[in-house]
């Protein structure tokens, strides 16, 4: 297990990115505000794998990572625009998950545009009203900001995608009773109509509830069939499971530790900026 390491220096190989070679470094503490965050890589069949946990005790952030010798991805056009609050987010699924999300990040001040397939609830989102069954505390009057504001609207077209430099999916995976195994149609569905939209450079981050592998049995070979891109060379792809639960989506989402899986390094840590804003 890597332990808990301050950082102290930028990468030794170009000296300006964020990427490391081999061991922990130290590095600056983490800015003031941004949320402690922690990353080391695991070994990942297909590629390494990178997880993220936020730590509430620390403010320091472990990295054990090779420099990309294609180029320094941290200092990416996408990852100054997440820095910048330029970057425009896609977020497919406005239910449980993705419509709090979705408000979290239009809150902080990215422009953001939900998908959903329901036109009747499509309507209400636009008008501002929450479709959540239930007391949400706080939502009903972060979606009514964000949308009277312009930083939110709703839509069923998947075009939105080409677009978007982020590519956010959170649609439900239910577990069936009876084989007890979850059901990823909706997920298939999705994939599929992003595919079809994907833009290169795009970073496309997984929030459902999924089984261990199905990034690569399922999520990878969907979008790059269907697109004709491929991972970490046209577009990146990341994992960051949702925490939520009905009745405290807001405050899961703000005070839960998250854990995010890249398909390369410098795609975890680009999307450990993003989830900075809201968690």
């Amino acid at each position: 297990m890597t332990s808990w390491v301050k950082q102290k220096r930028l990468c030794n190989v170009c000296g300006s990115c964020n990427h490391w070679d081999g061991a922990p470094r130290k590095h600056e503490p983490t800015p003031e505000g941004m949320g402690p965050q922690a990353v080391t890589i695991v070994p990942g069949q297909g590629g390494e794998t990178v997880t993220g946990v936020r730590s509430l005790m620390t403010r320091t952030l472990i990295v054990k990572a090779k420099h990309n010798t294609r180029g320094c991805f941290l200092e990416s056009d996408l990852v100054k625009a997440i820095r910048n609050k330029t970057a425009r987010i896609v977020v497919i699924g406005l239910g449980y998950v993705g419509l709090p999300v979705a408000c979290m990040f239009a809150r902080v001040g990215f422009q953001v545009v939900g998908i959903r397939r329901n036109n009747e609830k499509i309507a209400q989102i636009n008008r501002g009203i929450c479709p959540i069954e239930g007391k949400e505390p706080g939502l009903p009057e972060l979606l009514a900001e964000v949308i009277r504001e312009g930083r939110l609207r709703a839509t069923t077209d998947y075009a939105e995608c080409r677009r978007a430099q982020i590519a956010l999916v959170a649609v439900e995976t239910p577990v069936d009773k009876t084989t007890k195994r979850p059901g990823y149609e909706a997920l298939r569905a999705t994939l599929q109509g992003l595919a079809h939209n994907l833009q290169p450079g795009t970073l496309v981050i997984i929030e459902s509830t999924i089984a261990p592998r199905t990034m690569e049995t399922v999520v990878k070979p969907i979008l790059q069939e269907a697109s004709g891109l491929k991972v970490n060379e046209d577009f990146y792809l990341a994992n960051c499971p949702e925490r939520v639960m009905p009745g405290k989506l807001l405050a899961n989402i703000e005070n839960c530790s998250r854990v995010v899986g890249g398909m390369s390094p410098e795609t975890a840590q680009a999307t450990v900026e993003l989830y900075r804003y809201i968690v």
